[in-house]
């Protein structure tokens, strides 16, 4: 296959190795930027606190700096999830798809690496929207059940990306194990 060829021989890993940096370094950036609204989006594994996302509005609201700060982070926030997907799906194939082990290792870990890191970058922008819309309607308070939506999306984006970091961190794991006990 000429088109994968340079992605066997390993010259595709420093694309990989930057696209990781690249990911993290946004991420921390846009945490740097809108710490309270990338903080609720981030620690919501379980959903986010109705009370807390009207506070966080209010506060959009009535300080013009936090909201433009906001929409750059948004404005940013269209490219992480898709770098961030690529990035774990990458990882999945070097570890545990066609470029890594896959005489080793399960082809349905590959599968489902891949398929949480689909669900988790489709979440994410669907999040974005509805995290979105609610910004775009400031001074109006979102309802409950707005905000509720919205944290649904959020949970299973972040444990859709947990998932499919944890099968990186696992297969990586093994041909470790593997490397060492082979020699």
């Amino acid at each position: 296959m000429p088109g994968i060829g340079w992605m066997l021989t390993g010259a595709w890993m420093p694309a990989l190795w930057a696209a990781t940096a690249a990911s993290l370094l946004l991420a921390v950036y846009m945490r740097v930027q809108a710490p309270a609204f990338t903080a609720l989006q981030a620690h919501s594994f379980f959903g986010y606190h109705v009370r807390r996302v009207k506070k966080m509005m209010r506060v959009l609201h009535g300080d013009r700096e936090k909201l433009a700060r906001v929409n750059r982070v948004r404005k940013l926030d269209q490219i992480l999830p898709v770098l961030t997907g690529a990035t774990l799906i990458g990882w999945s194939l070097h570890f545990s798809g066609i470029l890594g082990a896959s005489h080793l290792v399960p082809q349905t870990t590959l599968a489902l690496a891949v398929a949480a890191s689909l669900v988790a970058v489709g979440c994410d922008y669907l999040e974005n929207a509805r995290i979105g819309a609610m910004v775009d309607a400031l001074p109006a308070e979102p309802g409950n059940d707005v905000i509720r939506a919205a944290s649904r999306v959020t949970i299973v984006k972040l444990w859709s990306y947990s998932l499919a970091f944890v099968i990186v961190v696992l297969d990586a794991s093994v041909l470790i194990v593997l490397k060492a006990i082979a020699g």
